[in-house]
């Protein structure tokens, strides 16, 4: 993929074939590429904009705009080489967003910052979507991709899994991260996403399940659709138990951050005095994770919240389709009214009912 882009951005030349841009053509596809460490950022305004094209009076034009859409301009006379990650990529991306491209190429750097930042970036690649510019955006965020995208390419170890709707591409990559689950189970104690964290209490998880709506394990589930996780646990009678102990669930989207995050001691669940074995169950009526592949963590902390006896932290992995009715990274329940505008009936049907259209008189 860094390949690819480095090709097409022109940073190298093909082994064979060719690759033919049609347009002024700006690239953000590593963070602090073209920048001059020893020089401000005021001068790499300069040196970076003539890299990508733009013309010296170009670039005094539109400088107090760059500037002002990085947010750094505290930091402008600093050498670039004190810079953040964050700040690499907010002076990168404002030149590149200045440049009016044709075409722009955009890898996950944009990862990188805080959310006011990527909400401009985002609000920015709106606007050259809506100029006609052809956008190459690269990404794990399967709801970005949704929003931004008409054409998915996947890749897998560098060759072309599939090309297609955003729909098609996502619902592919989730039976492929499945199919690499089922094929290379990790467990918890050798979990790469994320780890076990325990401290010597007597107290442990010894097994979570996640359920779908007839009861049965599950790794796909419906946004929507009813979910079951069940949490065995054991605590050592040695230990004289804990009081009130409180189960922590969260749920990150892979590649988007934490998505919720609930506690039974918040939800007033109070256990008393709990020693030996175990099972908690907490039920989902409505799963309202939206489309995409998310990492289920499991905690099993004090009636404070803190510390954490037994820490599963993003162990389980889930994939989640949508329901045909819902885009986004969120399923909202819902229903619809009709207040005015026709007759005196009223459709109160819960999403997936039909509602029968009324002939409105003229």
């Amino acid at each position: 993929k860094s390949t690819l882009l480095k090709i097409l951005s022109r940073v190298l030349r093909p082994d064979r074939g060719q690759v033919r841009v049609n347009g002024r053509l700006s690239g953000l596809i590593e963070v602090g590429a073209g920048f001059h460490g020893d020089l401000s950022g005021r001068e790499n305004i300069f040196v970076n904009g003539a890299i990508l094209g733009m013309r010296h009076s170009e670039i005094r034009r539109k400088f107090d705009q760059i500037v002002e859409f990085s947010g750094i301009g505290e930091f402008l006379d600093m050498p670039v080489k004190r810079y953040s990650s964050g700040m690499y990529v907010r002076l990168g991306f404002s030149i590149a967003a200045h440049m009016e491209p044709e075409v722009l190429l955009v890898d996950e750097v944009l990862s990188v910052g805080d959310v006011q930042f990527k909400a401009k970036c985002m609000d920015a690649m709106r606007g050259f979507l809506r100029r006609g510019t052809s956008v190459l955006f690269v990404s794990h965020n399967l709801a970005a991709i949704k929003r931004f995208c008409d054409r998915v390419v996947l890749l897998d170890h560098g060759r072309v899994r599939l090309e297609g709707s955003p729909d098609a591409a996502i619902a592919e990559y989730s039976r492929l991260v499945s199919d690499m689950e089922d094929a290379n189970p990790t467990g918890i104690e050798n979990s790469h996403i994320g780890g076990r964290g325990r401290i010597d209490s007597g107290a442990r998880i010894t097994a979570v399940r996640i359920l779908d709506g007839s009861g049965r394990p599950a790794r796909t589930f419906t946004s929507g659709q009813p979910v079951r996780l069940e949490i065995d646990y054991t605590i050592d009678p040695a230990t004289g138990g804990i009081d009130n102990p409180n189960f922590v669930i969260s749920a990150h989207m892979f590649g988007a951050g934490l998505f919720y995050q609930f506690e039974s001691r918040r939800d007033g669940l109070r256990l008393g005095r709990c020693v030996g074995t175990g099972t908690l169950a907490v039920d989902l009526p409505r799963l309202a994770l939206g489309e995409g592949v998310y990492q289920i963590g499991v905690a099993l902390a004090d009636e404070k919240g803190l510390p954490e006896h037994d820490w599963h932290d993003r162990a389980y992995r889930i994939n989640v389709v949508s329901d045909g009715a819902t885009d986004g990274p969120v399923y909202q329940p819902r229903e619809w009214q009709v207040v005015a505008g026709g007759d005196e009936s009223r459709c109160e049907q819960p999403i997936g009912a039909t509602c029968e259209p009324t002939e409105v008189p003229a």
